[in-house]
């Protein structure tokens, strides 16, 4: 983030990820709030002077808006005119609020407050979230400047408030990136998919891939109040040794009125239960405002994802205090767990446990000042159903309570840096993008969950498809760029793992942007596989809701246009994947849905029976849609799931029964063959199950055969060969499962197939 000084520029931080806790029975000080242009009532106050720890007031709700792109303008004075100002709410993004504007808007917000003594107590105001610019003024007096949509920031206010009525003001500037046939390669805001994406309204390429902006005072605004000093960030830095026992670092930065002798109080409890306390003397001061604790080695309970054991959580209370008065207290979750990727091979490993990563990519919603925890926590299980166990957060960073819930569930993050194809290469953007990585790194430090940092999503250095899009395509196209965020990134994290780049050769995109689906079934070279997937259209309510019953079967120019806005590839869908589009909009829903469950399915599997040669992570693209939109999604906008959503499923069965087959098999006197493989993600043996497989014809069994099987612990191995001889015509099905000691079904996989009624060609597929 950037801050510009202006003629009396407050204290300005960064803010990182914390939850305040007000655990005291002290006297709450007369802090009165409330919305001047509502006619709020004055709450009763009490004596000025005062205030209560950790005491925090929201300013969320009615503000005034004016949309009005000058930045000479004079909103901010107290005797300005918003006479033509509308209401809007606050959190949110303007779009989605009735405004469809870019650039520059002005918020406003008055407000009551006691008064207070401003040596002796820090009051902040508080901002989780502006996107894109915010000049802030408050009474007149410029605060300061900030720049980026995902950070927090905060200013020190105590000597800018007044008794009485005061007036807060936020100048938004939410800019278009500038317009022409390259500006796509030049953008010069960190704003990721949100900004520039074929996911987006309008699509990448269009003239109107930037409608529907994202600008706004998007996460809440509010102030909070201490004596003395306030804790303004805490880093929790875990540490595990190979023998499973833990220790951990805390540092926190404070903000200090003057210099007192204060007493650290911290109190770890787990399941509500204290269970380790210490205590720490120190001297603080204005100039003196750090400090360090370490939590001492012992044995305790490891956070794990889902699959591999409990997510567990412990909650740390911090309190500050002078001469036994508690001056400000945090309360933070923060969890014990160790993450490595081995070299070469690119094997993770959580608390010494080898991982393979069945992913996802994962983009939320377009307006996310509209996503809530609860929608978050949704998505999550969803995720979890269909055996996912990480999600790269794809191009943008969410909110905080996105990664509380991972934390929660126990689902591994893979976090992208807000960087989505070309960029300018300046020296300050360069700048910039360093020091907003580092603050990305700062404010989601303490999410156990986030286990990797990534630069760079597909950067023009890497891309040389976008020569055929832009004349002026440089193949060294934010190389420095990308080297400055790396090291920013390694330079904050060095418990975590960095990726320079998500790069093309990481994005097979095989069936849809090249080659065929069935390319799939070859070998890789890459280790990692950070996208793969194709579109498909939702049912046809959901499409109906999205382009418009005049527009369900698109047959004209401008009907084609209104599925281009809604990022339907017309390229990829008709000429390289080939999908016909049948003779109704059922058909063609099928077509598409089916096109995709198998591509989905194929390439997952494929991957899987790669296992450590070389492949150890996956990660499918995408899993939502985030508008209203058909695009690559296995659930569309409205949280409905396609086919290819519960194929995904059991291709992603930790324990996976997988059947290698080659589609669309020309066969000259109606043979079979199919491999039998078991892959187990789990890093544990099993003993005594059984494998069995029937192969059946119009639901009938012709064939079947069971065997003893130890399961190797993380492994994946071809178990058997079936070969099936003369086929006569008919629908068929192999069917591939595991069961455990008890002859309890653990895992399946069924396969489709049909042999033509000439029999001369036999069709594999799953339809």
């Amino acid at each position: 983030m950037k801050f510009h000084t202006g003629q009396t520029l407050a204290e300005t931080t960064s803010k990182w990820s914390r939850k305040l806790v007000n655990t005291l029975s002290y006297h709450w000080l007369a802090i009165v709030l409330c919305a001047a242009m509502l006619g709020c009532q004055q709450t009763s106050s009490l004596p000025a002077g005062q205030v209560s720890t950790n005491h925090t007031i929201s300013l969320d709700g009615t503000w005034e808006f004016l949309p009005a792109n000058s930045m000479s303008a004079n909103y901010y004075a107290l005797d300005a005119d918003y006479s033509d100002a509308s209401s809007i709410q606050v959190p949110s993004n303007w779009f989605r609020q009735g405004f469809d504007h870019h650039g520059i808007a002005w918020y406003r917000k008055s407000f009551d407050f006691a008064a207070v003594d401003e040596n002796e107590h820090v009051i902040q105001l508080i901002f989780e979230g502006v996107d894109y610019f915010a000049d802030v003024w408050l009474n007149g007096t410029y605060l300061g400047f900030h720049e980026g949509y995902f950070q927090s920031f905060q200013f020190e206010v105590s000597k800018y408030l007044v008794a009485g009525r005061n007036s807060l003001v936020v100048r938004v500037n939410s800019p278009l990136e500038d317009a022409g046939q390259s500006w796509s390669l030049h953008k010069k805001y960190i704003k990721g998919v949100l900004g520039h994406h074929d996911a987006r309204p309008g699509g990448a390429w269009s003239e109107r891939g930037q409608e529907m902006n994202t600008g706004g005072i998007w996460q809440s605004v509010r102030i909070e109040a201490s004596k003395l000093a306030s804790v303004d960030t805490l880093k929790f830095t875990p540490n595990v040794t190979e023998s499973g026992k833990s220790s951990a670092v805390i540092d926190m930065t404070l903000t200090v009125k003057r210099s007192t002798k204060a007493t650290i109080n911290y109190r770890l409890l787990f399941n509500g239960k204290l269970v380790e306390e210490y205590t720490q003397q120190t001297t603080i001061s204005p100039t003196s405002n750090r400090t360090s604790f370490t939590v001492p080695e012992g044995v305790r309970a490891l956070w794990s994802p889902w699959e591999l054991g409990e997510p567990n959580q412990y909650e740390l209370q911090v309190s500050l205090s002078e001469a036994g008065n508690i001056l400000s207290s945090v309360q933070e979750q923060v969890a014990f767990r160790d993450f490595k990727v081995l070299e070469p091979s690119g094997q993770w490993q959580i608390n010494g446990q080898p991982f393979f990563v069945r992913g996802t990519n994962y983009i939320a919603w377009q307006w996310l000042a509209e996503f809530s925890a609860a929608d978050f926590a949704k998505d999550l299980q969803l995720m979890k159903a269909a055996n996912i166990n990480a999600v790269r957060v794809h191009a943008h960073v969410l909110p905080q309570a996105f990664y509380d819930e991972a934390d929660k569930l126990g689902m591994v993050v893979w976090q992208d840096f807000p960087l989505q194809w070309g960029y300018i290469e300046t020296q300050a953007f360069l700048d910039n993008a360093r020091q907003q990585a580092t603050e990305m790194v700062e404010q989601f430090y303490n999410h156990p969950s986030i286990v990797l940092w990534s630069a760079h999503n597909e950067p023009p250095w890497d891309a040389d498809w976008m020569k055929y899009k832009y004349a002026d395509y440089n193949n060294k196209q934010n190389i420095k760029l990308d080297k400055a965020v790396y090291t920013a990134l390694k330079s904050a994290d060095s418990t975590r793992y960095s990726h320079k780049s998500s790069l093309t050769a990481e994005h097979p995109w095989l069936g849809w942007y090249s080659g065929s689906w069935v390319d799939y079934g070859k070998p890789t070279k890459q280790r990692w596989i950070t996208e793969f997937g194709a579109q498909a259209l939702p049912n046809k309510s959901t499409l109906s809701d999205i382009v418009g019953a005049d527009n369900l079967w698109p047959t004209t120019k401008q009907q084609w246009a209104v599925w281009d806005y809604h990022n339907f590839q017309q390229e990829q869908t008709f000429n390289i994947a080939k999908v016909a589009k049948g003779d109704n909009i059922d058909e063609f829903i099928h077509n598409t849905q089916q096109y995709q469950a198998n591509l989905t399915a194929f390439a997952a599997e494929s991957y899987r029976r790669q296992k450590g040669q070389p492949v150890n992570a996956i990660f499918q693209f995408m899993f939502v849609e985030n508008w209203a939109s058909m695009n690559w999604g296995i659930v569309d906008y409205q949280r409905k799931a396609k086919p290819a959503f519960e194929r995904l499923k059991v291709a992603y069965q930790p324990i996976l029964p997988s059947i290698e087959y080659h589609p669309k098999k020309q066969a000259l006197c109606c043979d079979a063959n199919f491999s039998l493989w078991l892959v187990n993600d789990y890093p544990k043996s099993f003993e005594q199950y059984q494998l069995t497989y029937q192969v059946s014809k119009a639901g009938e069994v012709i064939y079947e055969q069971s065997m003893p099987k130890q399961i190797p612990a993380s492994s994946s191995e071809k178990i058997t060969e079936v070969m099936l001889k003369a086929l006569a015509p008919g629908e068929y099905q192999l069917r591939w499962a595991v069961l455990d000691a008890e002859q309890a079904l653990v895992s399946e996989n069924i396969h489709h197939w049909t042999v033509g009624k000439n029999n001369e060609t036999l069709v594999v597929a799953n339809d």
